[in-house]
């Protein structure tokens, strides 16, 4: 088969441009937390409800009370709790005390790499997709550079090789991910200042479009 001719990231700048992060909301349905043995610690954010509504805008607003932010992260980024134990390990009680002293030492600081490594060991069902949630939305650096979820979808995306701009990342998988951390905030901050779109812009764009895009099988698409 012949190849495809990879997509550029500038050609979709008026899209990202347009994207609106602060409204980026996931339903929450109470179903899918009640019956889970950590259900008290979320159960007032519910009230009687049967789902809730939480927003980009709705974490930013959330920093200031350490520990509703965090299980509010929490729902926002896996409203369908999803698989293993790992929330449920992250909620256990010592585990939960180190992750909010930790989450507090963070908020608007840099911190090195090697930190966040360490802080992501040290706590057991914490790994890079979360951690970075949660850095992300407490304004916190990495080496320097504005911190931006890196998650499962996003490690996907630029494995797949589909966009130019991302060619010096696409060994990039979640076993390596936290690695590479520093060197994905330094490639998102070169393209998102080289099209003028701000980084979390470019990072929703790649959650919501990157694995729905490609060059089509006749040719290249007319820009």
């Amino acid at each position: 088969m012949k190849d495809i001719k990879k997509l550029e990231i500038k050609t979709f700048k008026d899209l990202i441009y347009e994207l609106k992060p602060n409204y980026h909301s996931f339903d929450i349905k109470r179903d899918n937390w009640e019956k889970r043995p950590f259900w008290s610690k979320f159960e007032k954010f519910f009230k009687k409800e049967k789902s809730i509504t939480i927003s980009r805008f709705d974490l930013r607003n959330s920093g200031s009370n350490i520990e509703e932010y965090t299980l509010k992260t929490i729902l926002w980024g896996y409203p369908t709790v999803g698989r293993g134990t790992n929330i449920e390990a992250l909620l256990e009680t010592n585990n939960f005390k180190k992750l909010i002293n930790t989450l507090e030492s963070y908020i608007e600081n840099n911190i090195e790499l090697d930190q966040l490594k360490k802080d992501i060991n040290r706590i057991d069902g914490l790994g890079v997709s979360t951690m970075t949630k949660f850095i992300h939305f407490l304004n916190t650096s990495v080496d320097g550079f504005q911190s931006l979820i890196l998650d499962k979808r996003i490690i996907d995306v630029i494995s797949l090789d589909r966009f130019v701009e991302l060619d010096s990342l696409s060994k990039i998988s979640y076993s390596n991910a936290i690695n590479k951390y520093t060197e994905y905030l330094k490639l998102m901050d070169e393209i998102s200042n080289s099209i003028e779109v701000d980084h979390e812009q470019l990072e929703m764009f790649l959650f919501m479009f990157g694995r729905n895009l490609s060059q089509p099988l006749g040719g290249e698409a007319p820009k």
